[in-house]
């Protein structure tokens, strides 16, 4: 490479200058920048990649004649990275490395068919997908679960996503939903009433509390509270919070009460974090659903999927089973 402190000036021709916003150096020029980071020797970078040292000392000079900067210095005998190549290494890393996993994926992929792409709202997924998985897996060994982002559940434009576990009322536009569990709702409180707190006997107690609320149905205590006779005026003064868990959390501290679907919470129950005090079950229109869209719908590895969930989610409630499908067209 070059002395400490020689200044280097490195040409762009004009095609670099015209096509700049839209050029992408050769990922071969590329992967020899990062192995010449990594190891700090293009000696050893050599041995990685099964080069000589002389090629890979060609290629991250071409390298940096297309860019236009000098993307390393000798020090003392040392390679380094100039501030240039530094930030330049930080950018390209984890793009390179996110290209060659969605290469593999859609060759495996398109090699067996097998690949199910699936998203799910945290709270369902952590109850009933995820502890699960592992009897998916032995049952369906050549399908490859993977799991897209939640906030990308809701577009299934996005290539990698083949089906999605969303909440609501069961209806999305060009997608067929199959509902899964969550319209049977269940009031929970701190499982020790704290001394001298008003008791929860009957649905009008529950007035007394403050009562929390779900980002996404902030309406549930008004509609519990008109099913069941209740003033609903107090229904929508109470803290709004976005995760299930964390209602859970906040009643368990004491917070108030919670009104959440009975799939959810039973864990909780069951293990004392928080108790039911009314024996009051409220259906609520709305729940989880397995969605996909309509033309994914004959996809091996997804009608397993789906069978399997329904089969595992069948006995999470007495009328699961009797639920509608749903599909609309755009």
């Amino acid at each position: 490479m070059h002395p400490a402190g020689e200044q280097r000036q490195i040409r762009c021709n004009s095609f670099h200058l015209v096509t700049l916003k839209r050029f992408v150096p050769p990922h071969h020029l590329l992967q020899a920048l990062l192995a010449t980071a990594r190891f700090g020797s293009m000696a050893r970078a050599a041995t990685h990649l099964d080069l000589t040292a002389s090629a890979v000392s060609k290629q991250v000079l071409e390298l940096e004649h297309l860019l236009g900067v000098a993307l390393f210095e000798r020090i003392r005998k040392q390679l380094r990275l100039t501030p240039a190549g530094q930030r330049y290494v930080a950018r390209i890393e984890p793009l390179i490395s996110e290209l060659e996993e969605a290469t593999k994926s859609v060759v495996v992929g398109a090699a067996q068919g097998t690949t199910l792409g699936i998203s799910s709202v945290p709270s369902f997924g952590d109850k009933h997908v995820v502890p699960h998985l592992r009897e998916f897996s032995e049952r369906h060994p050549d399908i490859e679960l993977r799991f897209v982002p939640y906030v990308r559940s809701y577009d299934f434009s996005v290539p990698e996503l083949d089906c999605a576990i969303r909440f609501g009322e069961g209806s999305w536009p060009g997608a067929r939903a199959h509902y899964l569990a969550g319209s049977h709702n269940v009031v929970i409180a701190p499982s020790k009433r704290a001394h001298g707190s008003p008791p929860l006997a009957k649905p009008a107690d529950v007035l007394h509390y403050p009562l929390l609320r779900h980002l996404s149905v902030p309406n549930a205590w008004r509609d519990w509270c008109r099913v069941h006779g209740v003033d609903d005026a107090k229904s929508l003064s109470g803290p709004c919070l976005d995760m299930c868990s964390t209602i859970v959390q906040a009643v368990a501290s004491g917070m108030g009460l919670g009104l959440l679907p009975a799939c959810i919470v039973h864990q909780d129950l069951d293990a004392g974090v928080v108790h039911s005090p009314l024996p009051v079950w409220r259906i609520m229109p709305w729940g989880y659903y397995l969605c996909y869209p309509e033309e994914k719908a004959g996809l091996p590895a997804l009608v397993a999927f789906r069978d399997w969930l329904l089969e595992r989610c069948g006995a999470l409630e007495p009328d699961a089973g009797s639920r509608p499908l749903h599909s609309t067209g755009n």
